[in-house]
């Protein structure tokens, strides 16, 4: 999704695979701090997907530093269901959360005061612990928000 440039389905006589292309730009624009090594595991282990984190379901093309594309191939490539497992990787793919915390939408640090001496931490999301835990080091005097 919104760190890719395309996502697409590719057929060959031999092999079918989606292809992704990683937007770079905007991983450094979003100061994610990721590779595409980090990509690529994130989307082994992303649950929807069934891809039974097989190293070989997801290929990097050269050079990890580069923008090439990700070849993510079908758990199931049998050719009764190669269609519907490639149509629902690539439905699934923007889904994959490659930073943060998968069930939070959204965290935000709000300055009550303009001072800098009262924060509130609003959260969207669950997992409000696991964010309490990703701030703790950074902000002692935090107002907590449940919302």
């Amino acid at each position: 999704g919104g760190v890719s440039i395309y996502i697409q389905e590719v057929f060959s006589k031999a092999i079918a695979y989606i292809s992704v292309k990683i937007d770079l730009d905007a991983i450094a624009k979003l100061q994610l701090e990721t590779s595409i090594e980090d990509i690529r595991s994130r989307i082994l282990a992303w649950k929807p997907l069934k891809l039974k984190n097989a190293s070989n379901m997801v290929s990097i093309q050269s050079n990890v530093m580069t923008s090439a594309p990700l070849r993510v191939y079908p758990p199931d490539n049998s050719p009764e269901r190669m269609l519907f497992s490639l149509q629902r990787l690539k439905l699934e793919l923007p889904n994959v959360v490659i930073k943060g915390i998968p069930t939070v939408g959204r965290a935000v640090i709000k300055d009550v005061s303009g001072k800098g001496d009262s924060l509130q931490l609003l959260v969207e999301g669950t997992n409000f612990r696991e964010v309490c835990v990703c701030f703790y080091p950074i902000v002692s005097t935090l107002i907590i928000v449940l919302s």
